[in-house]
């Protein structure tokens, strides 16, 4: 580092450290993340957003409050990067799940990496349009 006020000049050696990271938020710098799935809760449907910073074999499960799982809602190789997936709210056997909390697992070639909490509301229509849930 030189600095220089105009009556001198000042040198300092190996004063500036430069320390590289993958965990940053810098746009074109990917790593492992799930991001939270929004909307939270939801009752329709929800977007859960994925990136990873690497290619590799990429597995998203929904676990119940129970710790079953619901459904594999993504199972795939993909390229790094950001990518985005769509739950209904519906089982592997495409029923439409309970009201609850759920879990959302991120695993990158068999590793868990992250995991996120999303919150099934299901709304019922009762009599003169309240709505139930």
């Amino acid at each position: 580092l030189t600095i220089n006020n105009g009556e001198g000049t000042l040198l300092k050696q190996n004063y500036i450290q430069v320390v590289t990271s993958n965990d940053t938020d810098s746009p074109g710098i990917y790593k492992n993340k799930l991001f939270p799935p929004k909307p939270n809760p939801f009752s329709d449907r929800a977007i859960i957003k994925m990136q990873n910073k690497d290619s590799g074999k990429v597995v998203i499960d929904i676990y119940n409050i129970k710790g079953q799982k619901v459904k594999t809602l993504f199972d795939a190789n993909t390229d790094k990067g950001e990518h985005e997936l769509t739950w209904e709210g519906k089982d592997a056997l495409g029923k439409r799940v309970g009201s609850g909390v759920y879990t959302i697992i991120m695993k990158i070639n068999s590793r868990i990496i992250e995991t996120q909490k999303i919150t099934v509301l299901k709304w019922e229509k009762g009599a003169k349009g309240t709505l139930y849930c």
